[in-house]
């Protein structure tokens, strides 16, 4: 149990950045190779939000809203506890949260604190209708997001692929250049399934087409698919079809784990994607009528 004993002191201990060799406040992460801290992360990401006072330390904020302090090596990601990662976050019935991108939004009045219109930034701490960011060029400030009715910065849609193209082409210029205090948004893409040795093996998923057993049909008037890596929709297997409709009837913008071929998955509903845990590529998702 960590105790802030003010405002200050919280801002000090966990959102200040204090090493250009340490994950920039706004990265986004995981659990790594090393992990021994049982369910701190609930199994799924989160974002860092500041450098402990303790050398080589930084802290995380889940997902889950709960904050820890982990240890971090540089470029030593086979020993480490947390490792940087791409998944974004995910909004339910928030407005905005810690690790969501933003931009300038229509009460911009900032000049180029960050860096220029058209960049994006990444927020690392949230207090009610205020946001703190970090831009690429390494401003970091808080801004509106509804104080006073008025908007500095707008939310941007991670699923968007200008985006995302974008901001990995950023990623890995900065890497490139050697420049640490741009390591804000996103890591590197991992190896694709052929450089991994198959996380899915692209032969066996195209043999799942044709076989009734691996795919079950769906019963009902609904259908839900997924459209695999060959570009050919699929049906969910029948355990997970149930899951499905049963969260869609419940909440159409949750989120679902899920299990494909052995392979665990994360539906995002509100956008009809489907996330490979592992790999963290990309599928389309749709749910029409059994006619």
């Amino acid at each position: 149990m960590f105790v802030y004993l003010n405002e200050e002191h919280l801002e000090k201990e966990v959102y200040t950045e204090r090493s250009d060799l340490l994950l920039a406040p706004g990265t986004r992460v995981r659990r790594g190779p090393n992990w021994h801290y049982d369910n701190q992360d609930s199994n799924g990401p989160g974002t860092v939000t500041g450098h402990w006072q303790r050398d080589g330390w930084i802290y995380v904020e889940w997902d889950t809203g709960m904050r820890f302090p982990y240890e971090y090596i540089e470029d030593s990601q086979e020993v480490n506890v947390i490792i940087p990662c791409d998944q974004p976050r995910i909004l339910q019935r928030e407005n905005i949260a810690v690790g969501c991108l933003v931009k300038r939004g229509p009460d911009w009045k900032w000049e180029d604190q960050d860096g220029g219109e058209g960049n994006i930034g990444a927020v690392y701490r949230v207090k009610e209708d205020t946001v703190y960011v970090r831009w690429p060029n390494g401003n970091k400030s808080n801004y509106r997001f509804g104080y006073g009715g008025k908007y500095d910065l707008v939310f941007c849609d991670p699923f968007d692929e200008c985006l995302v193209i974008s901001q990995k082409s950023n990623f890995m210029s900065t890497c490139t250049s050697g420049n640490k205090k741009g390591r804000t948004l996103f890591e590197t893409r991992e190896p694709s399934f052929k450089e991994t040795g198959g996380v899915i093996d692209l032969e066996k998923s195209h043999q799942n087409d044709l076989n009734p057993e691996s795919y079950e049909e769906q019963e009902g008037a609904i259908l839900w698919q997924w459209k695999n890596e060959l570009g050919r929709w699929k049906n969910f297997p029948k355990t997970e079809y149930q899951k499905i409709e049963k969260s869609f009837a419940k909440n159409s913008k949750s989120t679902i784990l899920l299990a494909i071929d052995e392979l665990m998955f994360r539906l995002v509903l509100s956008k009809m994607k489907l996330i490979n845990i592992s790999s963290r590529e990309t599928y389309d998702v749709r749910r029409f009528e059994n006619s």
